[in-house]
């Protein structure tokens, strides 16, 4: 009223505690609510302000308010892959979360194909994947959109969205052994590959034998193979296949061997014990194949033996333990020789007249594969073996 100059005394306090005075020839005063004790969530700030001049103090006036929640804030979205297959788990992540109150937070994903929603999920992680390998979940060109709306279960903060389109997959050959042929024989032999875009395919190779040729369309490679080396029993090589859309290509290469080798000769002994001789379960025995051929390294022997009685080659007609492909090692003049040892397992066979029922007896025959690329040689012979009575 009299014209003096005029300061104001601004008291705040939370939940009834003085926090913070001011002594202001302003009209107006903060109060920070970030800091720590200065105003969370639920919490009543109060602030008094009392005017004077130089000589008096007016009459104090009090306001107050409630401090209400704050929504929790998203800062970014990304995508652990941003050029995503059609057969691939796309990831986004949620970045720079944050809830001023410090409120659990809960995360609701709405994943989109073509502006179709396909999938919802809440949950309390900050990371969500879609499998587009589901059928409708994402196909080549398509585009993926995934919206993320936060919630502290009292308030829904601001939506966040990101998209990406699927793009083309490569074509994958199936076949992955390495590959054998006998050398100068004729070759049939199909490549398969798949297109997880389901688009049409074509197969190339650019270094095929001289003889042999591959439909773009089948993948079938035919004709005839190249001749060995003479005197070498294998020739290897590498064969680069690849297959494409139109658009990506897929290669694998191939190992190749050549087979130069022809077994001309081969015969099965079986040592003394097994023909007539009565002998134990458990009783093991040595057979010897020799054969003859032009430097047969690398090829292999293959063995099986079968109880003939039992009438069939169910592998569970099996007589004797067979387990095993065993390398063939060439002696002098192309002569080669190996051994296998096996053990008598059967645990019931057919029973032979006998005063006292003694012995059982099976004829079994002993076979053993001479593997080469494209074929095998097959050699075998009729052993007859007794044993104990059980």
């Amino acid at each position: 009223i009299n014209g003096d100059a005029i300061s104001y005394t601004y008291v705040w306090t939370v939940n009834g505690f003085v926090v913070q005075t001011t002594t202001t020839t302003s009209t107006t005063d903060p109060l920070d609510l970030s800091q720590p004790g200065f105003g969370d969530k639920g919490q009543v700030i109060a602030v008094t302000v009392t005017p004077s001049d130089s000589l008096n103090a007016g009459t104090a006036m009090t306001t107050s308010t409630t401090v209400v929640n704050s929504a929790p804030v998203i800062g970014s979205l990304a995508f652990d892959n941003t050029a995503p297959k059609t057969n691939n788990l796309l990831t986004v992540q949620a970045n720079d979360v944050s809830d001023p109150d410090g409120n659990a937070i809960t995360y609701t994903y709405v994943w989109s194909v073509a502006g179709i929603p396909v999938q919802t999920t809440t949950t309390t992680s900050a990371t969500d994947s879609l499998d587009l390998s589901q059928p409708g979940f994402g196909d080549k060109g398509e585009l993926i959109e995934v919206t993320v709306v936060p919630d502290d279960f009292s308030q829904s903060g601001i939506s966040r969205s990101i998209s990406t389109f699927v793009v083309n997959s490569a074509p994958v050959l199936s076949n992955v052994e390495d590959l054998d042929f006998s050398a100068g024989e004729a070759v049939l032999y199909q490549f398969l590959a798949t297109d997880a875009d389901g688009d049409a395919i074509y197969f190339q190779s650019y270094d095929l034998p001289s003889g042999l040729t591959l439909d773009l369309v089948s993948g079938i490679i035919s004709g005839i193979s190249p001749e060995g080396t003479e005197g070498e029993p294998v020739s290897i090589s590498t064969l680069n296949i690849n297959v494409s859309d139109g658009l990506a290509t897929g290669s694998q290469p191939y190992l190749v061997s050549w087979w130069n080798i022809t077994c001309t000769s081969a015969f099965i002994t079986a040592p003394p014990g097994w023909n007539g001789t009565v002998n134990p379960l458990g009783t093991t025995f040595t057979l010897t194949i020799a054969g003859n051929g032009a430097s047969p390294d690398g090829d292999r022997v293959v063995w099986s033996i079968w109880d003939e009685d039992l009438a069939g080659f169910d592998p569970d007609d099996e007589l004797i333990d067979d387990t095993n492909e065993v390398a063939v090692g060439a002696g002098a003049n192309g002569d080669w020789t190996m051994t296998k040892t096996f053990v008598l397992f059967k645990t019931s066979w057919n029973s032979v007249a006998g005063a006292d029922g003694s012995s059982w007896e099976s004829e079994a025959e002993v076979f053993a594969h001479i593997e080469k690329g494209g074929g095998r040689d097959m050699f075998e012979t009729l052993i007859t073996i007794v044993r104990t009575a059980p």
